[in-house]
């Protein structure tokens, strides 16, 4: 792959192949993916997107209302990308017929990573680099945020929730201390793609060379060689198009996306919301350390200062790795149907896993039939597992070394007190003091 040789129908074969009606192998974060014979529909709880393998034509028209009706049973806008070479050739009036909008035509450019090149030096004093600090990712959509639309906006690339340089890779022309101009791309897992979601150069000096960053030279998706990150590919039009075309990718085909709008407003922020080494993540931990005197350590136990409002359980008895036995299952329903009873509808909760990434989410969008599952857990599998209110005031404690979980807040514990004690027996610990087992009443009794 990514000879010279390599026709147009050859690269179109290729990405048809390779990119079209597929499952992401990687999902978005919060999002919920379902098939409907040779469509593929992503709902993201803010929008949907729809794809497709090659179509048939009994019963198409049944099969395009289905995806209507599925989105807007969730009240989702939809965009159905439709490509010039696709059939039956009546398509495009079967969405319209459907309710479906006609919406902005873009050229789909490919190109093989080696014949990406720039065709003047850098500037002197500009440098390329790809972001590697999730901090510095503000400054970067502060730069873009006054840029006209992109093929995938910034906003939407980052609430995917990809890992920063291992699928995500977002690159900037620096020069005098300044951002110069911004790239944004992602792996395509088990594809030979990079996809390129937007580029803002305005001064039109840096798009080649940000297009000719050394694919190759990333950390591979799952695992820790080097992807075969063989080709580029964009769907562009106007300004943004013809630097790409300067850069060496050409066009293989057009895409128009067909738009479907539901009679209400949608919901402006996704479900579930991906955490890690960003101001909001790291001013939770913070505050965390500091309010519970937070000590982790294999040998710490209790690893908190228990609030008054609290009741600690052992869950050793509880067999994470045992296919027959469902006690996570259960401890896990019972915490989460008492986080969501304590919650208003439109508040979030966390969920904090100790040094790795964390969630924002709303309980009332998660872990129903057609929503994406409740994030984490509340069973120390390992690691510190938090789940915790905005201003604290209640949540659980998961640690790994001591196999316990601690309940806190009142509101909470009148929600699950009975249940958790009742599926892990008699708790050790109530406001941080331990709990003698075998007294029953009274000073004396046994």
């Amino acid at each position: 792959m990514g000879s010279r040789t390599e026709s147009i129908e050859d690269l179109l074969a290729l990405h048809d192949a390779q990119l079209r009606g597929r499952q992401p192998v990687l999902r978005p974060v919060g999002s919920v993916v379902e098939e409907d014979g040779p469509v593929v529909r992503i709902h993201y709880g803010t929008h949907a997107s729809i794809e497709h393998r090659a179509l048939p034509v009994a019963g198409l028209d049944a099969l395009i209302a289905r995806q209507r009706d599925a989105c807007d049973a969730r009240g989702e806008p939809a965009e159905w990308k439709i490509y010039t070479h696709d059939s039956p050739v009546d398509l495009p009036q079967r969405l319209r017929a459907a309710g479906f909008i006609t919406g902005r035509e873009r050229a789909v450019l490919v190109a093989p990573v080696q014949q990406v090149i720039a065709a003047e030096p850098l500037p002197e004093g500009a440098v390329v680099a790809e972001v590697s600090d999730h901090r510095h990712l503000q400054d970067v959509a502060k730069f873009v945020a006054a840029a006209g639309p992109q093929p995938i906006a910034f906003t939407e690339f980052l609430a995917d929730g990809r890992s920063l340089r291992w699928e995500d890779h977002v690159l900037v022309a620096t020069q005098d201390g300044r951002i110069r101009a911004a790239a944004w791309a992602a792996h395509l897992a088990h594809t030979n793609f990079v996809a390129i979601g937007g580029i803002v150069d305005p001064e039109g000096r840096f798009a080649d060379h940000l297009c000719a960053w050394d694919w190759r030279g990333s950390n591979s998706i799952g695992g820790f060689g080097k992807p075969d990150a063989g080709y580029l590919v964009a769907e562009a039009g106007g300004e943004l198009q013809s630097l790409l075309e300067a850069a060496g990718m050409r066009v293989i085909t057009t895409v128009t996306a067909y738009h479907w709008l539901p009679e209400e407003p949608p919901v402006r922020t996704r479900p579930i919301r991906r955490l890690f080494d960003d101001p909001e993540h790291d001013a939770l931990w913070a505050r965390f350390y500091t309010e519970f005197e937070f000590r982790p350590s294999t040998a710490t136990s209790p690893g908190i200062t228990e609030p008054a409002a609290s009741v600690t359980w052992q869950v050793r008895s509880l067999d994470a790795t045992d296919a027959e036995h469902d006690g996570v299952e259960q401890l896990q329903r019972i915490i989460s149907a008492g986080l969501l009873a304590c919650n208003k509808p439109g508040q979030v909760l966390y969920w904090l896993d100790w040094q790795h990434a964390g969630y924002r989410f709303d309980p009332g969008r998660v872990g129903d039939a057609g929503q994406p599952n409740w994030p984490g857990s509340a069973y120390p599998d390992g690691d510190y597992y938090i789940y915790v209110t905005p201003d604290f005031r209640l949540g659980t404690f998961g640690h790994p070394w001591e196999s316990t979980v601690c309940v806190f807040g009142d509101q909470l514990l009148s929600e699950v007190e009975e249940e958790l004690t009742a599926l892990l027996g008699p708790p050790i610990r109530r406001g941080g003091r331990p709990v003698d087992a075998t007294r029953t009443f009274g000073p004396d009794a046994t």
